[in-house]
């Protein structure tokens, strides 16, 4: 079960309905990365003008089983939200991470967050984003994502759009077969 992390001077009645219609769509989806069965998972609420989700692990220090793997959900998520199966794709996105999360060791989550903290434009950064758009694209929801970001860039500066279609797969690229996108690299199979 994913648990609500609600602060109650926060919890207005509208988004903590959104927040637990979310915590009912990751649970859903939760099977499709197995690993992430009996792991503990909490959702959060957030505010950014630039992000709408986050996932994270609470606990890096402790073992994998130990932590709590954290999808933060932006308000602005809640009081504007994509289409219905964009969101299911980019939860994919998120439960992604906290899959990688799960298998990774303290060493190495302590080395990814460095990467997130002082190069969050770089190479490592733009390699896991991608990492976790190819499990969904590897599940079958492509054109789900590619719904998500089309609905995603009108809604952030023109800045955090381009640094977005960098750092993620874009509507084009999640749009291509998988074989072609495979045969080129950008996907692995």
């Amino acid at each position: 079960m994913i648990r609500l992390l609600l602060l109650l001077a926060l919890g207005a009645r509208a988004q903590t309905s959104c927040l637990a219609r979310v915590a009912g769509e990751l649970e859903a989806l939760r099977p499709s990365f197995p690993r992430l069965n009996g792991l503990n998972l909490a959702l959060e609420p957030f505010e950014s003008d630039e992000d709408f989700l986050q996932a994270r692990p609470q606990g890096f220090w402790k073992r994998p089983e130990d932590r709590v793997y954290v999808v933060r959900v932006g308000g602005r998520l809640c009081a504007d939200p994509p289409p219905p199966e964009a969101e299911k794709a980019i939860l994919l996105h998120e439960l992604a991470h906290l899959d990688a999360y799960a298998a990774m060791g303290r060493r190495a989550l302590l080395s990814l967050g460095w990467a997130y903290l002082v190069s969050p434009g770089g190479a490592r950064v733009e390699s896991f984003e991608k990492s976790a758009d190819d499990a969904v694209v590897r599940l079958g929801r492509a054109e789900d994502l590619a719904l998500y970001r089309e609905w995603l860039y009108p809604r952030v500066s023109p800045a955090a759009a381009a640094r977005k279609r960098r750092l993620y797969r874009t509507p084009e690229e999640l749009r291509r077969p998988l074989t072609e996108t495979a045969a080129s690299g950008r996907i692995s199979p």
